[in-house]
């Protein structure tokens, strides 16, 4: 009888939120497969070259990469937060001039780059009892202030561009029939609002596919429990691809080269093991994973294929996936991470190279400090530049080097 109540329940709670139905063309059943497929820009924006510069080892065959990174987030404590950029340029780490226009009062919570000298940041201010939005835009010669409508966007989450002409960000938190989301196109910032994508849920993550699709994971949040819904909006239309079960959210997504994986994290009883779904390029499927109980924030995939992801259950650590499916990567625990660490985002610009940033606290409220570690193709090391500083980061971005 439970059972039925809480189908009934959840039918109603996924039709109160925009009222879609799954797009049964668009799920599969089965196991997960690796591709191939080349990377595309997005949040985790990864791009490599050959080059003379630094040499590294690729399964035993010698390897040379060029590449430069840019973290995102923000300095100081609770209410005295100021939004900071590092940039990597061939393992040397410095940090970025703001426009002065920025405020003292700020943060950056999203990242991506699609060359050196074409990147966006994006934030919030605290300029008002909300906040306010802020976007910000690197070229050749600097960082400047993006001239965006921000509206009723008190901030912003997340950005992902699927090329120089279209791109997408995430407002942070809405405010009565403010926008939930902006769209990038041919050098304009255009809002969209709840009831153009859906009311009563929020997003969490968004990943293009085309200049006019693009699949975003989300969640009912609704007061009594949360409905997982993972959407896809093509050409104006929105379908509901799968819906979760009660007290579900879905995620951690990222999509490249028409290859993908998504998360649908179950918390009814704590934390318990994630559902994984993999894109194929037409359909989305089961996935294996052999990984204990927790939530996936983000995903990433190396050049050569392989996928990445960051969890948390109480402790951070990091899942990949291969030939055998999904396996988790642990953080030497002691180290670097703590039970109050978590890792907000990834990169994997070479298969042998990735790295994840985060932060992790002490115990006292609004006390953060940096937290950023590196994959080298064997272990996960530190990142000396961004740790144990009050710094926390939420962005992480790699391209190719114009070197």
């Amino acid at each position: 009888m439970w059972r039925a109540v809480i189908i009934l329940l959840s039918l109603a709670l996924f039709f109160g939120c925009g009222g879609a139905s799954p797009d049964e063309s668009l799920i599969s059943s089965g196991q997960a497969s690796d591709s191939s497929a080349p990377t595309i820009s997005g949040q985790m924006n990864q791009r490599l070259v050959a080059d003379a510069g630094s040499d590294t080892t690729v399964d035993g065959d010698a390897a040379s990469y060029d590449y430069e990174g840019w973290v995102v987030g923000w300095s100081g404590y609770l209410n005295s937060r100021q939004a900071v950029i590092y940039h990597d340029d061939h393992d040397r780490w410095s940090r970025e001039e703001l426009p002065h226009s920025v405020s003292d009062h700020s943060y950056l919570s999203g990242v991506a780059f699609l060359s050196p000298d074409n990147g966006w940041a994006v934030g919030g201010e605290y300029k008002s009892m909300y906040g306010e939005g802020l976007v910000l835009h690197r070229d050749a010669y600097g960082w400047s202030r993006a001239d965006i409508p921000v509206m009723l966007c008190t901030g912003f989450s997340k950005v992902e561009f699927l090329d120089a002409n279209h791109g997408w960000a995430l407002c942070s938190y809405l405010i009565g029939n403010g926008p939930i989301a902006y769209r990038y196109a041919d050098g304009l910032w255009e809002p969209m609002f709840q009831n153009e994508w859906e009311s009563n849920c929020r997003l969490y993550d968004l990943a293009p596919v085309a200049p006019d699709e693009v699949f975003s994971s989300a969640s009912t949040e609704q007061s009594s429990g949360g409905l997982g819904v993972l959407f896809k909006y093509m050409d104006g239309a929105l379908a509901a691809v799968m819906v979760g079960a009660w007290f579900d959210y879905f995620e951690g997504l990222e999509i490249a080269g028409g290859d993908g994986d998504a998360a649908n994290c179950n918390w009814r009883m704590g934390y318990s093991a994630p559902n994984l779904y993999h894109y194929s390029g037409a359909s989305w499927s089961w996935a294996p994973a052999n990984i204990h109980a927790g939530c996936v924030a983000e995903f990433a995939r190396a050049p050569g294929g392989a996928w990445y992801g960051t969890m948390y259950n109480g402790r951070p650590f990091l899942i990949k996936k291969s030939g055998k499916g999904w396996v988790e990567m642990d953080i030497p625990p002691g180290r670097w991470a703590n039970p109050r660490s978590g890792l907000h985002d990834l990169a994997f610009p070479a298969d042998d190279f990735g790295v994840t940033v985060g932060d992790k606290g002490f115990g006292l409220p609004g006390v953060r400090v940096g937290y950023a570690i590196r994959y080298d193709g064997v272990e996960w090391r530190s990142i000396p530049d961004l740790m144990n500083q009050p710094w926390s980061f939420h962005g992480v971005s790699y391209v190719v080097s114009d070197r």
